[in-house]
């Protein structure tokens, strides 16, 4: 169980990192736009702040799953045990299921970061119509994942840190998407739960 867990973590976040950057390549080089505007752009204040948060959790998280596999994250908290283990991967496997899924249905239109300078469509369809986060939701199952397999102080900050500075910026995009595509946002809003069950 334990080479299989290394494999599946390492795997997957080679995986996501591999997929988050080359979506973001070939959309570039289609439309012109790079999709990455964490903290790109006018912005300031909190949202500028909780961005750059954003970039220095993703890239802990990035950095935990391979440091851990290896064992080289430390202490394991108290309540490791095998029965977290087979869950834990599902629940990662699933979030970056989850996450790719929402980057492709974006097509265009997807972001990382709020991008204030160039308009996009709102999508609601496809994975789109039981959340309106699905992305946020997914890496957040991915890193619930990542906590549960691999137990420490280390994955549990990662953990809470990822969830509050995640949930903010879904705050501040849902400001923007209402100024942005006005009643059509806020009748989704009341159709659509913001994470995958809850509102």
């Amino acid at each position: 169980m334990e080479s299989m867990q290394r494999i599946v973590f390492t795997a997957g976040i080679g995986l996501y990192i591999a997929l988050f950057f080359l979506k973001a390549y070939l959309q570039q080089r289609k439309s012109r736009v790079n999709p990455l505007k964490l903290t790109e752009g006018r912005k300031s204040g909190p949202l500028a702040f909780n961005e750059r948060l954003i970039k220095v959790f993703g890239f802990a998280f990035m950095a935990a799953v391979p440091l851990s596999a290896m064992d080289l994250v430390r202490p394991q908290l108290y309540w490791k045990n095998a029965v977290l283990t087979g869950p834990g991967m599902g629940l990662f496997a699933a979030g970056l299921g989850l996450f790719v899924a929402a980057m492709v249905t974006m097509r265009d239109s997807w972001r990382a970061g709020i991008d204030p300078d160039s308009r996009t469509d709102l999508v609601s369809k496809g994975i789109y119509r039981i959340s309106r986060n699905p992305a946020f939701s997914g890496y957040l199952m991915m890193v619930a994942g990542f906590t549960a397999a691999y137990p420490s102080a280390y994955s549990l900050a990662l953990l809470i840190g990822s969830f509050i500075v995640f949930h903010t910026q879904i705050l501040h995009e849902e400001e923007f998407m209402k100024t942005r595509h006005g009643s059509d946002y806020e009748a989704y809003m009341k159709s659509v739960p913001r994470y995958l069950w809850l509102p």
